[in-house]
């Protein structure tokens, strides 16, 4: 994609000041968007734009200044056909999930341009300067059963799975203990474990799939699971993610949720066009990391 040079100079946007480095991030982070929405449009993927990635086209027409990354979901069935399509993406790209890596615990999947940081003249040029692993992140968003019985044994169900998965592998929990919770899963769930291998990935797995139990034709309303087990209320009606709307996004457009007042509304409270909170997260910017092990290896952190 084109930017206009100007672009990649340092700026304040709403009090906060945003780094030459970060913008090149930034584009660098679109031009991995573009290839999700390029693969989603050719198969016809519903895509759409969520969370802080939403506001931010709502509020700024393009990135929050103090946010640093792209947020996007879809829909359980094409989430999981959009897996199935790695071979389209470009060369060196990645997905990332647990399903492809196992030591991953987030139940999302990142999409990267890389696996290492790259100096690569022609990575540089392609990602406008910005030689971080860059990517987006894809949440998988599912139906509530329109059965109260239901929904509340998936939710329970969940709860169980997930929270033993934090610690089954770990000393917390006893050889003894261990068998006991693991087959008091399997009987909940009718399913097999492996003892041989991970637990903890197994059960990732697991409840990734329940997270998935019903579909769209059996619900009336719509929901990010994983954050539905922390937040019961996080639920809206299906219909605000019948069909995507195009918002500009800093030089490019994003697809957001036909009922992306309602989705914002849920997420960041009524008043959710006023910027309230101006200061980026503790682990801003996200190549943190990456930028130590540039400046101990060269010395020197890029700008």
């Amino acid at each position: 994609m084109e930017f206009p040079e100007n672009y990649f100079e340092g700026e304040e946007r709403d009090g906060f000041y945003i780094s030459s480095m970060m913008k090149k991030a930034w584009a660098a982070q679109i031009e991995v968007m573009e290839v999700v929405k390029g693969i989603c449009k050719k198969h016809n993927l519903q895509l759409f734009a969520d969370y802080g990635t939403m506001l931010g086209a709502v509020r700024h027409k393009g990135f929050i200044p103090w946010d640093d990354d792209i947020d996007l979901v879809m829909k359980r069935k094409d989430y999981e056909k959009f897996l199935t399509l790695a071979d389209e993406l470009p060369p060196k790209y990645r997905i990332i999930n647990i399903y492809t890596e196992p030591e991953y615990t987030e139940m999302l999947t990142r999409v990267v341009n890389n696996t290492e940081i790259s100096f690569d003249p022609e990575h540089l040029r392609q990602f406008h300067g910005c030689p971080y692993v860059v990517g987006v992140d894809i949440f998988p968003i599912d139906f509530i059963s329109s059965n109260p019985q239901e929904d509340e044994m998936l939710s329970n169900l969940l709860m169980i799975v997930l929270g033993q998965a934090e610690t089954i592998d770990t000393d917390m929990v006893s050889r003894e203990e261990r068998e006991w919770l693991v087959s008091q899963i399997e009987e909940l769930c009718c399913t097999t474990i492996d003892r041989t291998k991970p637990i903890r990935r197994q059960l990732l797995m697991l409840g990734d799939k329940l997270c998935g139990m019903f579909s769209e034709e059996e619900a009336n309303e719509i929901t990010a699971m994983i954050k539905r087990t922390r937040r019961p209320k996080y639920r809206m009606d299906k219909s605000c993610y019948a069909y995507s709307i195009d918002m500009p996004f800093e030089n490019t457009t994003v697809p957001v949720p036909v009922g992306y007042e309602t989705s914002l509304r849920i997420n960041y409270g009524a008043n959710y066009m006023t910027p309230i909170n101006k200061r980026a997260s503790h682990d801003y910017p996200f190549y943190k990391a990456q930028e130590q092990i540039v400046k101990e290896k060269l010395g020197f952190v890029p700008v």
